[in-house]
């Protein structure tokens, strides 16, 4: 049984998508239709899923039951059914087609860009993709055009060159996008997506290859790293140097590791002992290299680090304070999303809502507060009871009285003591989806 047929098993009718130019409806049984903005239906109400996305100016439409999918392009307002067993958005452009477990590639004008006879096939940025056959790699254009055979062990796509980085038989090859080859390395190694240097490697030995396939500089260094603010990682005698994009380094700190958060732009470095420090976007120290491990920060202000009495202290980058440290006695901290500016800390066994300077968000704790989908929350009182809140409406969406609950498009699967699962909706009131 595949992923998406056991998902539709399990969860009740739904749709979901970006914002898009249609209205669902659901009739008594819970399942879902489709109507276009004036009305007209597109989709009757027949189904457990329903998904939108956009592919260009058009729109897929993928419904599913749970024996099969029903997949619609609607273009120019008007709705065409598409005839495939299996249909995925592979980009703007292009359509990803499956059937008995082989892809193939069409365009939104009906037209074939790739056969039926790959294990798998995969974006390689915005024109091209990467196709697998019996375990080898090959590269083809969005018009069907090859590139690369399927002749390769791995393929990547270093998109600030437009090249690709090829493996066989041992050695890295950089092609050109008309399948010249530029050079050929025993490793490389590139550090962000959108870098203009490419780390490549032989005998043991580093340098850096800009995008006009130029080396910056030879091959000669124990090692070499890029960041996005163009500063370099250099290796020498063992330990890493934080350097600018010159080789001058940034500072004399000599380092066993050193990682880019590029929420915050600072640097987290360790020493021999793997213990944890942080440089600001200057290189300056600004938390010691005393700590066991660290979180990613939150919403690009904060950074919180386990003390070696696994206590977690948090750093105001933005502020450049200290907002907790030992005393505080927090001993977990997780971040919501993006989208808040909040998170959830726990003291004891005691978790609560707080926004960046700490200052409660609810005056309430729980016994837990475990993460549900989307922007939900499942919080667990002492009496052990579950209630859902809501980081979008900021409240308790439903009260302190079931022993589960699970998030399942516009409804939620519930349970109580003594009862079996059924479904509410947000404003708690019962729902027979049959």
């Amino acid at each position: 049984m595949n992923l998406r047929l056991l998902l539709l098993l399990l969860f009740p009718a739904f749709l979901w998508g970006q914002d898009h130019p249609f209205v669902e409806f659901t009739n008594e049984s819970c399942h879902v239709g489709l109507k276009d903005q004036k009305g007209k239906e597109i989709l009757s109400a027949n189904y457990r899923q329903i998904r939108i996305e956009s592919i260009g100016n058009d729109w897929l439409i993928s419904a599913q039951k749970r024996d099969r999918g029903t997949y619609i392009l609607y273009q120019n307002k008007k709705a065409i059914p598409l005839k495939y067993p299996e249909i995925e958005k592979f980009n703007e452009q292009l359509l990803l087609i499956e059937s008995n477990r082989k892809y193939g590639l069409v365009n939104t004008a009906g037209v074939g860009i790739a056969l039926i006879q790959y294990d798998q096939i995969r974006p390689l940025g915005n024109e091209y993709a990467m196709t697998s056959q019996g375990g080898m790699k090959g590269v083809i254009r969005n018009n069907g055009k090859s590139i690369l055979p399927n002749k390769y062990e791995s393929i990547q796509y270093w998109e600030a060159a437009d090249c690709f980085l090829a493996l066989k038989e041992g050695a890295w090859r950089v092609y050109n996008t008309k399948g010249k080859r530029l050079g050929t390395y025993t490793d490389i190694h590139l550090d962000y997506d959108s870098s203009p240097l490419l780390v490549v490697q032989k005998d043991g030995k580093s340098g850096l290859l800009d995008k006009k396939g130029t080396l910056k500089l030879p091959i000669e260094y124990e090692g070499l790293g890029v960041f996005p603010n163009g500063w370099l990682k250099v290796k020498n005698e063992g330990a890493w140097l934080l350097c600018d994009e010159n080789r001058k380094p940034i500072t004399d700190k000599r380092c066993e590791s050193i990682y880019y958060m590029s929420n915050t732009k600072c640097f987290v470095v360790t020493d021999k002992t793997n213990r944890i420090g942080v440089l600001n976007e200057e290189g300056r120290s600004i938390i010691p290299t005393e700590y066991k491990m660290y979180s990613t920060a939150i919403k690009g202000q904060l950074i919180s680090l386990q003390s070696s009495s696994n206590k977690m202290h948090i750093y105001d980058v933005k502020n450049k304070k200290w907002i907790a440290k030992e005393a505080d006695n927090i001993e977990d901290v997780r971040s919501c999303s993006d989208a808040y500016d909040c998170m959830w800390i726990r003291k004891g066994q005691k978790w609560q809502l707080v926004d960046v300077a700490l200052k409660p968000i609810l005056e309430e704790t729980y016994k837990r507060a475990d993460q549900n989908a989307n922007d939900y929350v499942n919080l667990t009182n002492e009496q052990n009871l579950v209630g859902l809140f809501s980081h979008k409406s900021n409240t308790l969406l439903l009260p302190h009285e079931y022993t589960a609950i699970q998030v399942q498009g516009h409804l939620f699967k519930v349970k109580k003591a003594g009862t079996g699962w059924f479904y509410v909706n947000k404003k708690n009131e019962r729902i027979d989806c049959k």
